[in-house]
């Protein structure tokens, strides 16, 4: 038997409990409901010993030869249970049988249940055995957990440590959590990213080539505490990764080594452009609510990709067109970094000089800097886009409704789009839902990019959704006259409970990473923006919330700028809208039958201030 030659080593049982210990000791703080969750799920287990509940044991585990040995035995073919799931059963037609096959009650998936024949099963030969080993050490696991704690007051903010042609670096040492752990985050914008569809549909290619390539060298890293992420935006590439400090640095130089010379291999890229094509073949295929709300992006992103046009676009891809892209992609660039956590700043510097160095680039020049926009709506309209739900067998219609309220550079509205969201959220489930039973997704939320906001109402139904918008009508005029009966006491509650929620404590680095990151990404620098929202929040007055709603939310408002996407199911089983009668609208309804004249109807945004002012910034 080849698995206890393999596995029964001391080494890997020191180093699994090493990791073990590591996580334990070290594990960063976080949500008491969340803690009480894991409590609760590990009190289930019955081999643990209430003294090891929250432990798990780790400091009195001891390597048990003979234990190992029963268990090793037990993996036998004999003990084995096979699934295969595939569109036709090649090559184990024998093994299958025509009278057996069963159909679950819920898809109505077939299958069939059968013995396995142990005896037809090959035999590892001396030489397949051979492959049949575990690593060695764990080059990743941290040598030292050494924190430097300092009794200064605690910055709320990064400082910039480093700027060239090329690069940004952002730097901000741990000063309150002290965990031996570190982050560096790095947005890489380039030219060649997706200025054509044909550049983006290659960019995402080669993104999926590098996160294949990553999979079998960065498993170590992972088994001992350390993490990385790769994505694509059309605006930059986006990296990642984070864990025990120690380490972080040879993770990061393998995830910067396969961005920059990943080997682009026949084999490999016809895997992953297999996987792609079935991607976007089923993109749409999921809740008709999720598709509405991306048919709402659609409707107003500055750039039109569909997964459609995606989807066709993969079938021009191959190994030649991702080595040309990859050149081009890489040839000039701006870096934005941000190294965060128990590193020195000194650190910090060198290894952004690394950085720099390894992607042997040239800086953009300010015309080929693209700051975000959105494509506008116009003030004073009421625009509908009609379609039908992508999926033939989605049963459900569904309707996203957006108010555009203004811009996230503007302090006031960003305060009050996050009080009222929070405000209409519960009463909008609570009507639309419970009482008057038009679905099951239904919400209302805060909408925002990174130039504008507003408020998005969306519900899935069985309902035609003609008749769910005259619904969302009937309710936020329903709403007015709640804001207008509504005492000072109420509203300082709902006040109360949105600014505690922005002041809420930061409890770990990864959520003062998130924040930091965020703001730099945008390139909007008020890293104190929190709570100067809750201040603006506290000093709202309930006249000025309803004139802001009467304004941009209510469909009576001359002014409003109002974008719905209603999608019908194409199963024909949509109600229609009965005896209801619509609000009266301040505009008339303006229909839409398609993406692209929709768009041709709306103007590109300015860019922000914020957002200009980052780009330029080094250049």
């Amino acid at each position: 038997m080849v698995l206890p030659r393999v596995i029964n080593e001391r080494h890997h049982f020191d180093e699994v409990r090493r990791v073990a210990q590591l996580k334990f000791d070290y594990a960063e703080p976080y949500a008491p409901d969340t803690f009480a969750k894991s409590l609760a799920q590990a009190m289930n287990n019955s081999y643990l010993q209430r003294s090891h509940i929250v432990s798990h044991g780790v400091r009195e585990w001891e390597l048990d030869k003979s234990a190992v040995q029963d268990v090793l035995e037990c993996l036998v073919p004999q003990r084995a249970s096979v699934f295969v799931a595939a569109r036709n059963f090649k090559g184990i037609e024998a093994e299958l049988d025509d009278e057996r096959w069963e159909t679950e009650p819920w898809y109505g998936a077939e299958f069939q249940r059968g013995e396995l024949a142990v005896n037809a099963l090959p035999v590892l030969s001396e030489e397949e055995a051979k492959d049949l080993f575990l690593p060695g050490p764990n080059p990743y696991l941290p040598d030292t957990l050494d924190v430097h704690k300092s009794s200064a007051t605690p910055l709320t903010a990064p400082s910039v440590i480093r700027e060239t042609t090329l690069a940004n670096v952002w730097f901000k040492k741990d000063d309150q959590f002290w965990r031996p752990r570190g982050s560096v985050s790095i947005k890489i914008q380039s030219p060649a990213l997706s200025n054509s569809l044909a550049q983006y549909v290659q960019s995402i290619a080669y993104i999926e080539l590098v996160l294949d390539a990553l999979q079998s060298p960065a498993y170590a890293a992972e088994l001992a505490g350390l993490g990385y992420s790769v994505s694509l935006s059309k605006e930059a590439i986006y990296l990642t990764v984070s864990g025990y400090n120690d380490k972080l640095f040879e993770l990061l130089k393998l995830v910067l080594g396969q961005i920059t010379s990943v080997d682009v291999q026949d084999t490999r890229m016809n895997v992953i452009l297999e996987r792609l094509r079935r991607a976007y073949d089923n993109a749409y295929i999921k809740q008709s609510g999720e598709v509405s709300d991306t048919f709402l992006a659609y409707g107003i992103s500055e750039k039109l990709y569909t997964a459609p046009e995606i989807r066709k676009e993969l079938d021009y891809v191959d190994v030649p067109a991702i080595e040309m892209h990859r050149k081009r992609l890489l040839e000039k660039l701006k870096l934005t970094m941000l190294v965060h956590g128990n590193i020195e700043r000194q650190v910090a510097l060198d290894w952004s000089a690394q950085i720099e160095t390894s992607f042997k680039a040239r800086s953009v020049s300010i015309s080929e800097c693209n700051p975000n926009r959105i494509l506008l709506l116009p003030e004073g309209c009421n625009y509908a886009l009609s379609g039908s739900v992508p999926n033939p067998k989605e049963p459900n219609c569904a309707i996203s409704y957006y108010c555009h309220a203004g811009w996230m550079t503007d302090g006031q509205t960003r305060a009050l789009v996050a009080l009222l969201g929070t405000m209409l959220n519960e009463p909008f489930f609570h009507i639309m839902r419970t009482q008057e039973q038009l679905g099951y997704s239904v919400s209302c939320v805060p909408w925002a990019n990174t130039v504008s906001t507003g408020l998005r109402f969306r519900v899935q139904s069985t309902r035609h959704p003609d008749y769910l918008e005259t619904r969302i009508d009937a309710f936020i005029d329903s709403y007015l006259r709640t804001l207008c009966d509504m005492s000072q006491e109420q509203f300082g509650r709902h006040k109360k409970g949105v600014v505690e929620k922005m002041r809420k404590r930061l409890v770990n680095l990864g959520e003062e990473q998130s924040r930091f990151w965020s703001h730099i990404d945008k390139n909007d620098l008020r890293f104190d923006q929190a709570e100067q929202d809750a201040q603006r929040i506290e000093e709202l007055d309930l006249p000025t919330v309803i004139r802001f709603y009467e304004h941009y939310i209510h469909p009576s408002s001359m002014t409003r700028r109002k974008l719905s996407v209603r999608l019908t199911a194409q199963t024909g089983d949509c109600a229609g809208a009965g005896d209801i009668s619509a609000i009266p609208h301040g505009v008339p309804l303006t229909y839409f039958a398609d993406v692209q004249t929709l768009r041709a109807n709306l103007m590109l945004s300015p860019a922000s201030n914020s957002n200009l002012s980052g780009l330029l910034s080094g250049i």
